[in-house]
């Protein structure tokens, strides 16, 4: 996971009752031994190690479960109209099983609109990234390959806009066909 670039991982801890527990018991010495070793070689590979323990329903899961009491994902439509005016329409229905939790009108302006490609974006890292200008093109088939390693563990990216804005969503994303060069892994342009 270190040599990937993963920093953290979760250990958690689930118990369904009769079978299904592992040949390690909860608790046990033996599971102190190994809780207290995967902590240890995580803190010596760089790898946050952190622990939760489930019963099975918030994280886990089982079939005692009921469909509606099961985890979720949100999900979100988008429709953009023209105002002011009256909206009558029904809004589009995400996929399967869903229920829907809040409509939400916001209004934008026309800066809003503009992209962060669209004002000149000016871009600087350390260490020094090569084409890093594809980090911030609005392109999603160009990309930049951070220069990290299991020393050097921390990408400095600075982005200057000749005038203030209001960023709503900054998405960084492997690049398609992510990849792996040496020390140096591909990601993708940021979405503002």
């Amino acid at each position: 996971m270190a040599d990937v670039g993963i920093g953290t991982a979760l250990i958690g801890n689930q118990y369904f009752g009769d079978g299904g527990s592992g040949p390690v018991k909860m608790l046990s010495e033996q599971w102190w031994d190994v809780t207290v070793h995967a902590v240890r070689e995580g803190k010596r590979l760089g790898v946050d190690i952190g622990l939760f323990n489930c019963p099975g329903w918030s994280q886990s899961g089982g079939p005692w479960i009921k469909p509606d009491q099961s985890m979720r994902y949100i999900a979100s439509t988008e429709v953009r109209i023209s105002g002011p005016s009256a909206f009558d329409q029904i809004l589009p229905a995400s996929q399967g099983n869903f229920q829907d939790v809040a409509v939400l009108a916001i209004p934008v302006t026309k800066a809003d609109e503009k992209t962060l490609a669209k004002r000149n974006p000016e871009i600087s890292c350390k260490p020094t990234v090569e084409d890093a200008n594809h980090l911030v093109d609005g392109d999603p088939d160009t990309g930049a390959l951070l220069a990290l390693s299991k020393k050097q563990r921390q990408q400095q990216i600075d982005i200057k806009v000749g005038e203030p804005f209001t960023a709503r969503t900054v998405i960084l994303r492997p690049s398609k066909g992510f990849f792996r060069e040496g020390n140096r892994f591909g990601v993708g342009g940021w979405k503002v």
